[in-house]
């Protein structure tokens, strides 16, 4: 990742916050659920002080394409929620990471369902027909 330039995100917008110059990153070490990040020209504690609590972003343009099976999150949001029989279950609203499986957030007609985002449930994905295809385990929509 040496190298790479990420952008401030404007708290509210999610915007490059055009108050900050481009970062680019120096090194990069995993370190507990993430990672300790040096940027070039940003030394101590005190510099990183001002990045606390902020979002770094990089051009989705910049961004290595997913792989045939993968996908990013916000592309399943808004995509449309079918049982492998055709039955129409809801509309994807919302990815909450997790481990060890991120969940599926689906919007019913009279309520919201948490779906694991597993290979045995996710059957396939559709992004141009925006459907998204579940074979879930028998009781999992119920909980």
């Amino acid at each position: 990742m040496s190298g790479v330039g990420l952008h401030v995100a404007d708290p509210e917008s999610g915007e490059p916050d055009p108050l900050f110059p481009l970062l680019t990153i120096d090194s990069s070490r995993p370190y507990r659920d993430g990672f300790l990040v040096h940027f070039e020209g940003l030394d101590g504690r005190t510099a990183g002080d001002l990045l606390r609590g902020r979002e770094v972003i990089r051009p989705f343009d910049q961004v290595e394409p997913p792989a045939e099976d993968e996908l990013f999150h916000h592309q399943l949001v808004g995509l449309e929620a079918v049982l492998e029989n055709g039955e129409v279950i809801g509309r994807v609203t919302r990815i909450h990471p997790m481990n060890p499986v991120d969940l599926i957030e689906i919007r019913r007609k009279e309520d919201t369902v948490l779906v694991p985002f597993a290979r045995s449930i996710v059957v396939s994905w559709d992004l141009e027909a925006g459907r998204l295809l579940l074979n879930p385990p028998e009781g999992l929509l119920d909980l």
